[in-house]
């Protein structure tokens, strides 16, 4: 008799959890996300692989990406995949890559919608892997070293792509050797060379941007009398180091136009914040100039449980997006140079009462 009560019950819950489970799919069915374009058009280069990941927070959380001409792609899925959920630019790359990616000592780099992995073969050669978020290619390649001393004790790290040059940075595991030069990798001609460097690099510098003999370094250096480190952003070029002040609340930075510029994103861009205005800094090579750009925000959503923004720069152009105070994400694509937005839209839903999440911005 037990049994048998334990079978009914069984059955009811799994019809009331199947019912549950057609209602959700149906109020998800409803749901309809308008976009619209407040300034420039959606079908420019620089806007057409622009899409925001958003979802929506319920007992059967939904993730959608949106592009900014209104295609929608809808992910059903279970609250423990945000656990375990895959945000890296490589995702989507063969598997065959992305087994290379986690290999011990592979560093990797993206840039532009390209993801670059190094690997040491021997210490005569490297392996080299980047793959093509755009048009989903794959490249590969062995390179040699230009010369065998000390190579068994390098590590190398990619920084920087100009044009059809990747930039390498290399250290040691003594971290007491100072650096005199970076690598610069010819993905043209298959070739590495190397390039002495305006001023050597102390054992916890690291290069952030490199461009004709220049060159930009977050700096470390013990504070006299204490156990404090002080850490500067600093441009050298062989015959003076440059403090940028301007760069002390940067908390990402990219080079861009070639590596002409050098562009970083305040700390406040990224953080859930109720602050009106995005703000960035730029350092000209060529004019050894700083210049401080910001543009002004609408209402800013301030719930302190999920992030309100996102942000991300691909291609010489800054890609930002919030969530303002009537529950809409709000998208632009900025010209980092002259602060001018070149697209804007607003992103809004409609038939569903759960909360619109913004979890990142995708440009590939």
């Amino acid at each position: 008799m037990r049994s048998i009560k334990y079978v009914l019950l069984l059955g009811v819950i799994c019809i009331v959890s199947l019912g549950f489970y057609v209602g959700q799919v149906l109020s998800f069915d409803k749901v309809k996300f308008i976009v619209e374009t407040k300034k420039g058009d959606p079908n420019e280069d620089v806007v057409q692989n622009m899409q925001l990941r958003l979802s929506e927070w319920g007992q059967n959380p939904n993730e959608y990406n949106i592009s900014m001409n209104g295609d929608v792609k809808q992910y059903n899925k279970s609250i423990l995949s945000y656990l375990f959920n895959d945000e890296s630019s490589w995702k989507d790359a063969p598997r065959s890559f992305q087994q290379f990616i986690w290999k011990n000592d592979t560093h990797v780099f993206s840039q532009d919608s390209v993801t670059y992995g190094i690997n040491k073969l021997n210490n005569d050669e490297l392996e080299l892997q980047y793959w093509n978020a755009l048009n989903n290619k794959l490249s590969s390649m062995t390179i040699k070293f230009p010369e065998t001393q000390m190579n068994e004790k390098l590590r190398f790290s990619p920084f920087q792509r100009t044009e059809d040059m990747l930039l390498i940075d290399s250290s040691t595991l003594n971290k007491e050797i100072e650096r005199e030069h970076i690598y610069q990798i010819d993905l043209t001609k298959k070739s590495m060379t190397k390039i002495k460097l305006p001023d050597a690099l102390g054992k916890d510098d690291a290069i952030r941007s490199f461009y004709d003999g220049k060159m930009i370094v977050d700096q470390v250096k013990e504070v006299e009398g204490s156990e404090d480190f002080l850490s500067e952003t600093v441009v050298k070029d062989g015959k003076q180091t440059k403090i940028l002040k301007e760069f002390e609340e940067v908390y990402s930075s990219y080079a861009i136009n070639g590596g002409k510029y050098f562009l970083g994103l305040d700390e406040s861009s990224a953080q859930v914040s109720d602050k009106k205005r995005f703000e960035w800094q730029i350092y000209d090579f060529e004019s050894h100039q700083s210049s401080s750009h910001s543009i002004q925000l609408d209402s800013i959503a301030t719930d302190e449980a999920f992030s309100n923004r996102s942000v991300t720069v691909d291609r010489d152009y800054i890609y930002f997006a919030y969530r303002t105070k009537k529950d809409e994400v709000k998208s632009l694509v900025i010209n980092p140079l002259t602060s001018e937005i070149v697209y804007e839209a607003d992103i809004h839903k409609k038939g569903s009462k759960n909360e619109l999440l913004l979890n990142s911005i995708i440009t590939n």
